[in-house]
């Protein structure tokens, strides 16, 4: 497991920028966890749509986690699950189409890599757009999503995704015009729609090797195809090896200043299997660690009063609570904690909109860990 420090305050102090981030990813958070919570009992239509929820709404980390940053910053060294958006996507399609009774059409086959979270990031919001608009121009009829990935020559996998529409259509003569940044076609009823426009969808899909190429014609409907070559192998993940059994009566205490986010957090880990106590703020989850010998603590970092790197050294600093795990939470990106990697200040990091599979594997890491730290002493 990674260890996570606090060698320079200065560090950790966050911009306007990180505080814009923090702000906008921590309601995040609230709205996949509830969508998460939902998704266990829905099945058929509802459980498409939620999926579609939670993609789009992870969609976003990437967007907001590139404020004021770069597309490496928004991308970190993560890898994600690029068939888990895709059918998110095809769900998202379901439901907005659903929004103007339209019918559709989703289709996805071929295996599906990992591939880094910038990319994920990229293609999630060329895809977004893509959809919107075909929802938004089409005012009768048909949109239709299709996703394939087929392994090529080279060793690599070509990935293809197709979503069409049976709307109004686009001039011949004005596609390649409004697929360059910042034009709006006028016979294209201004098809850029929400999202961050075709110009820039091509430019970003340029920037990762792939393009888009546009059918269409007045009232023949349209259909955007977007290719890309990716590495055929899955990539490594970061996060822990989820097999590690939950300890019995495991007991994690969360520390979270927001309430919405805490008791998420807590009815989530709840349902699998943990023994959970809630604080606040760093300053209770202080004291409640006083009295109460939790076997991991899960610490948001930006709190107000006392934040959870000061929490946390305060924790260090009493002997019976120094091996104790914390796992920390942030909205600014892991990037800012992992510039002072080298003291072990923390166990290891999750990162906001939480991802339940990677905080429930990295809580069962590192509550192995501790028992075979113990057993070895």
């Amino acid at each position: 497991m990674s260890t996570i420090g606090d060698e320079n305050d200065s560090r950790h102090a966050p911009d306007a920028n990180a505080i814009l981030r923090h702000e906008l990813l921590t309601p995040l958070t609230g709205i996949v966890g509830i969508a998460e919570l939902l998704i266990e009992k829905a099945e058929g239509r509802e459980r498409r749509h939620l999926e579609g929820l939670i993609a789009a709404a992870r969609g976003m980390v990437s967007v907001i986690a590139g404020i004021g940053g770069t597309p490496e910053d928004a991308g970190d060294e993560a890898t994600a699950d690029l068939g888990v958006m895709l059918s998110g996507m095809a769900g998202f399609a379901e439901a907005r189409a659903a929004v103007k009774g339209l019918r559709t059409t989703t289709e996805i086959e071929g295996e599906f890599p990992s591939v880094p979270r910038g990319t994920l990031g990229a293609l999630h919001q060329v895809l977004i757009n893509l959809i919107d608009n075909a929802v938004k121009y089409t005012d009768s009829g048909a949109v239709a999503f299709r996703a394939s990935c087929r392994p090529d020559d080279a060793g690599r996998s070509r990935l293809v995704v197709a979503v069409s529409d049976t709307g109004r259509g686009i001039a011949r003569s004005e596609i390649e015009r409004i697929m360059a940044p910042g034009v709006r076609g006028e016979s294209a009823q201004d098809r850029q729609g929400w999202g961050i426009g075709l110009g820039v969808a091509a430019t970003e899909l340029k920037q990762l090797g792939g393009q888009i190429s546009v059918e269409s014609g007045i009232g023949e409907g349209s259909t955007f195809t977007v290719s890309l070559e990716l590495d055929a192998a899955p990539l490594p993940r970061r996060i822990p090896d989820a097999d590690v059994p939950v300890p019995p009566a495991a007991r994690v205490l969360i520390a979270d200043d927001n309430a919405i986010n805490r008791r998420l957090i807590g009815e989530i880990l709840r349902r699998l299997g943990y023994q959970v106590a809630l604080a606040e703020d760093g300053r209770e989850a202080l004291q409640m660690a006083a009295s109460v010998r939790f076997d991991a603590i899960v610490m948001d970092i930006e709190m107000p009063g006392m934040d959870g790197i000061e929490a946390t050294r305060a924790l260090r600093a009493r002997p019976r609570d120094a091996a104790v795990p914390v796992i920390a939470l942030t909205a600014h990106g892991a990037e800012n904690l992992r510039l002072d990697a080298n003291t072990g200040l923390f166990d290891d990091i999750v990162a906001k909109p939480i991802d339940t599979v990677a905080l429930d594997a990295s809580l069962r890491l590192a509550l192995a860990t501790r028992r075979d730290r113990k057993a070895s002493a």
